[in-house]
């Protein structure tokens, strides 16, 4: 399978690697949503790239994974309510 399209645009995915070279970066969780999101099977159920087709890339929030949620230690507060419409939407097309 080839990788997202969006990827080397794709703020999740940048912060990821670039964390990754990090020798105390073990979040075996955002490895293993990189490896379904950006590089596997649910390239098409990605809400970041779901919302970037639709709002367009500057309005997707940085800290949202690609499953949906706030990365951890952060929230979501400060996300517009067309962008949680929109979120809320497409979990529950792919639930």
């Amino acid at each position: 399978m080839t990788d997202c399209e969006n990827l080397t645009g794709c703020a999740f995915f940048n912060e990821f690697k670039q964390r990754s070279c990090d020798p105390d970066f073990a979040d075996l969780a955002i490895r293993g949503l990189v490896r379904l999101y950006c590089k596997g099977y649910k390239q098409d159920r990605c809400i970041r790239k779901i919302l970037s087709k639709k709002l367009g890339s500057n309005r997707v929030p940085m800290n949202l994974m690609p499953c949906g949620v706030a990365l951890s230690n952060t929230t979501d507060d400060s996300w517009s309510p067309e962008v949680v419409s929109i979120i809320n939407e497409a979990k529950k097309a792919y639930s």
